[in-house]
């Protein structure tokens, strides 16, 4: 749009060249200047001041009037590429057209549902990239992820259509599922997935103290969530970004994971920039960017059983040696790359829980359990009553 508007720009300022080639002399009466002897002494005053001689000749003022003429076309170019530029700089969310074309839809043109038949209404959630709405769709309650206005660049849309595509392929009943999309405009992707009427279980452990969610049902929320690890890791997917507030709760459906924003294949790629997942719930190999597994997940997984058993911020229990008072992310960040730190349960914890937290976190990734074995302790637990 830019290019576009800077051509039609110069293009004007050519003609206005053009024209002055071809125009009367400023000593000739312009038309529409007849009988105004002010306006036109104002003109040659103009022409006297551009011109390097005090007494011109109509070769020069002839030429004068090119001058002008090319000022005037020259700062009408330069006002429209300054309110370019100063609307882009104000308006983030102004992208070319053209920078949507490589998009990589997947599967997503299957996928897809009539816009006018996806009611969005209230915000639910809101992250880094995107915001998550309730909405309705054919009479059922949905849930409706969207870009935030200021992350809408193709690599932003190429990211949630990503994700939807994985979502997509997953297909566990311990996996959010996912309903369609829906678009107009790349920009606007909505990814429409179910909705679990419960919010997440970051928001709910924080909401509510340890006595009022028995321990059994911890147990089987954690069991549901290590059936979605060992499914998705037995397709060669990293979820990445395992925390409490991306597993969801239901009255109806349990506990199931979501938001596969960072969500990878193993095969395609095994490094990620430090910073992209949240640091809390981050394996010490990811704050580094060294090449990792599947043991990522595990060891997020083990933060958040820590996060389950206490209802407390994970590592709340790291205080500040001189002022007893909680430490920063900051210092949990250095902790946690170094192995100085492990995430605590309370003292009525089962032993056989807290073990498992900590193998879970074990800073060497090869000595954590697979999520497949997970599974089989977990169920082993319940059916013994925990």
């Amino acid at each position: 749009m830019a290019t576009q508007a800077v051509g039609i720009a110069c293009f004007f300022a050519l003609t206005c060249v053009h024209a002055a080639l071809s125009a009367p002399f400023l000593n000739d009466t312009l038309p529409g200047l007849e009988g105004n002897t002010s306006a036109q002494s104002e003109l040659m005053v103009l022409a006297q001041i551009a011109t390097s001689s005090p007494t011109s000749s109509s070769h020069s003022t002839h030429t004068t009037a090119i001058v002008i003429t090319c000022a005037v076309g020259l700062s009408v170019v330069s006002a429209i590429i300054f309110f370019i530029t100063q609307r882009k700089e104000k308006n983030p969310a102004v992208y070319s057209d053209d920078s949507y074309g490589e998009l990589d839809w997947r599967d997503l043109p299957q996928m897809r549902l009539p816009v006018e038949k996806v009611r969005v209404s209230t915000r639910l959630a809101s992250g880094s990239m995107g915001e998550v709405y309730l909405g309705v769709y054919e009479g059922h309650k949905v849930a409706v992820k969207k870009l935030l206005k200021t992350k809408r660049s193709a690599s932003h849309v190429q990211r949630l259509i990503d994700e939807m595509s994985l979502l997509a392929m997953v297909r566990c009943p311990f996996v959010v599922q996912v309903v369609g999309v829906a678009w107009t405009e790349p920009q606007l992707l909505l990814g429409v997935v179910e909705y679990m009427d419960l919010g997440d279980l970051h928001a709910f452990l924080h909401a509510t103290r340890p006595s009022t969610f028995p321990f059994m049902n911890k147990v089987h929320s954690a069991l549901n969530v290590a059936y979605a690890l060992a499914h998705i890791h037995s397709l060669d997917v990293i979820h990445r970004d395992l925390k409490a507030s991306n597993v969801l709760l239901d009255s109806t459906y349990g506990t199931k994971l979501g938001d596969f924003g960072l969500g990878k294949d193993a095969h395609l790629e095994i490094v990620l920039s430090p910073g992209r997942g949240t640091y809390r719930w981050m394996a010490p190999e990811m704050l580094v960017s060294h090449a990792y597994d599947a043991s990522v997940d595990v060891f997020s997984f083990g933060v958040i059983l820590a996060e389950l058993e206490t209802h407390r911020e994970p590592y709340s229990n790291v205080k500040n040696a001189s002022k007893s008072k909680p430490v920063d992310d900051t210092a949990i960040l250095g902790l946690v790359l170094h192995g100085h730190t492990h995430p605590k349960c309370s003292r009525h914890c089962p032993s056989w829980f807290s073990t498992l937290v900590n193998q879970c976190t074990v800073f060497q990734p090869s000595e954590r359990p697979t999520a497949q074995a997970i599974v089989t302790l977990l169920k082993q637990r319940i059916q013994e009553g925990c």
